[in-house]
């Protein structure tokens, strides 16, 4: 049986609208590939909606999309991110941001398909119409992931998730500071042993710190 996911953007809308006494505006499916769709974070654009979250290709393969819809719901256009090899995971709520040139960035992770020990720290930029600008891989050798991005006051972007790839097998929490190219300028972890420790939010203060 096939299986359909509404996105979270239209739980958004309807939690609007109950706490305000508004009707929601539409509420519309989006079944993209026949298969799982599942939306992540929602940014509001002059013109509409930007979506992010994870899906499946039309071959069956697990990655992420990206996606624009107008003020009534409708599709614009939909970019799929997906290979063969490696199966993708969108970060969480704080996973997509937009930027002063409207385009976008998100965080996540990914991993080799028949590797359930490694995967990486995702980020990627995309240009206003979802266009891939470059993607970058964060982590060591162990189980490192993206949850969330934060712009920085100097143009670079902090990075934040969980990682086992040093020392602790637990999962500290871990940020990592990059430039606007991508350079890594520092990465730390924190963590209390013994304990899961991850990062899902963060705040960057007027002086450019998280």
């Amino acid at each position: 049986m096939k299986k359909v996911f509404k996105i979270s953007f239209w739980v958004s809308l309807f939690i609007l609208g109950t706490l305000y006494g508004q009707t929601p505006f539409f509420s519309l499916t989006y079944d993209h590939f026949n298969g799982y769709e599942t939306g992540a974070s929602v940014i509001q654009v002059n013109d509409g909606y930007v979506i992010s979250g994870g899906s499946n290709d039309s071959l069956g393969y697990q990655g992420i999309f990206i996606a624009k819809i107008n003020e009534y719901g409708e599709l614009l256009w939909w970019k799929q991110y997906s290979d063969s090899s490696r199966i993708y995971y969108i970060g969480g709520y704080g996973g997509m941001i937009m930027l002063e040139d409207s385009s976008f960035a998100i965080c996540g992770s990914v991993k080799e398909i028949n590797n359930n020990t490694n995967s990486a720290m995702l980020f990627c930029r995309f240009d206003k119409s979802g266009d891939t600008l470059y993607t970058l891989e964060f982590g060591g050798t162990g189980w490192d992931a993206g949850y969330m991005c934060k712009k920085a006051k100097n143009g670079g972007f902090f990075l934040g998730g969980t990682t086992d790839s040093y020392g602790d097998i637990n999962g500290n929490m871990f940020l990592v500071k990059i430039d606007s190219v991508g350079n890594i300028q520092w990465q730390k972890e924190y963590g209390y042993a013994n304990a899961t420790d991850e990062g899902f939010s963060m705040v960057v203060d007027s002086y450019g710190c998280g």
